[in-house]
């Protein structure tokens, strides 16, 4: 048999307008050989030209199903690598919360008149004087401008991160009768079942023990020491860079913190997280306020009525309604 291989995409240096493919191929003998080449060369070599001009113009995620939730499914899960729990099936985003999003909430909120929601809601660009070295380019257009609806929302509170929650279960509820849906935070335990993607007690998402592929490419955004963008991200990166895990998921290591249900702990790592072992699937840290190195994303119940419902389909609807009405 034949056997044609992409290689590792490095989906860590994808920004606008800049898409990298990596390709190797290789033939086997038993297939391709001598007579077989002779006599098909012509079309051999234009059916390639053909695949290489596609997947040149072809833009990063072409082949996505461009899911906003996926579906985690029940399973059992290792904790303090000893005791095994059960895990009920649940829904959560595909992403973190992005920018768009989030601007779809608070768009709706002002459309209605809910303006002491609103003003809870806001995001606090002031956090970006946090940081060393004050970011104003970042300050003045990271939440606002076009460019980054796709990245992932910061600067909101754990309490603004409960509201967006609220809106979404109210949206649901109204478009999906007879079911009871709950969006809410994750929990730090459904947060690293799911972040695990199904594989037990591995560290990383993608399933192994190191934080760079074969090709040197790093597989997560943070901030390793001494190589601050060789991770291809000098902040952070579109909500779906990389690869996701086996349930679906991007950057649950690295790009931000992920706010979970208890006040103050978040998981994952950030892009300014410098240690490789603060970014995998079991890695907590605190905050105390909104922070430009913060997001989250949330988990979707369903119980009573019909639990197959597709909660994509829905989303759009919201969307467009939304969309409309603004």
């Amino acid at each position: 048999m034949s056997s044609f291989f992409l290689t590792d995409v490095n989906k860590s240096a994808w920004k606008p307008g800049v898409y990298k493919i990596f390709i190797f191929y290789r033939f086997k003998n038993e297939f391709l050989h001598q007579n077989f080449i002779t006599m098909h060369k012509p079309q051999f070599i234009l059916v390639l030209s053909l695949a290489f001009l596609f997947m040149s113009f072809t833009k990063p995620g072409f082949f996505k199903k461009n899911e906003v939730f996926v579906y985690i499914p029940s399973g059992e899960t290792m904790v303090n690598k000893e005791d095994k729990i059960s895990m009920q099936g649940f829904f959560m985003a595909a992403t973190e919360v992005t920018n768009k999003q989030y601007k779809l909430f608070l768009s709706d909120l002002e459309n209605n008149g809910k303006n002491d929601l609103l003003a809870k809601a806001e995001i606090n660009n002031d956090q970006w004087a946090t940081l060393k070295g004050f970011l104003e380019p970042m300050a003045a257009n990271y939440s606002s401008h076009p460019a980054y609806d796709d990245y992932p929302v910061v600067n909101v509170s754990y309490a603004a991160a409960q509201l967006y929650c609220d809106w979404l279960t109210e949206k649901f509820n109204t478009y999906m009768e007879g079911s009871q849906i709950e969006v809410r935070l994750p929990s730090p335990l459904e947060w690293t079942y799911a972040a695990r993607g199904g594989r037990e007690l591995t560290p990383y998402p993608w399933g192994g023990y190191y934080v760079q592929n074969s090709k040197g490419c790093y597989l997560a955004n943070f901030s390793p020491q001494d190589e601050v963008n060789d991770d291809g991200g000098l902040f952070m990166v579109v909500a779906d860079a990389y690869f996701p895990n086996d349930f679906g998921l991007y950057n649950t290591s690295g790009n931000v913190a992920e706010m979970t249900n208890e006040k103050g702990i978040a998981m994952g790592g950030s892009w300014q997280t410098q240690s490789h072992e603060e970014i995998t699937v079991e890695s907590k840290s605190t905050y105390q306020a909104a922070s430009p190195t913060l997001g989250f994303r949330p988990v979707v119940t369903i119980s009573g009525g019909n639990q197959e419902v597709n909660l994509n389909k829905v989303w759009k609807k919201i969307t467009k309604e939304i969309g409309r009405i603004g």
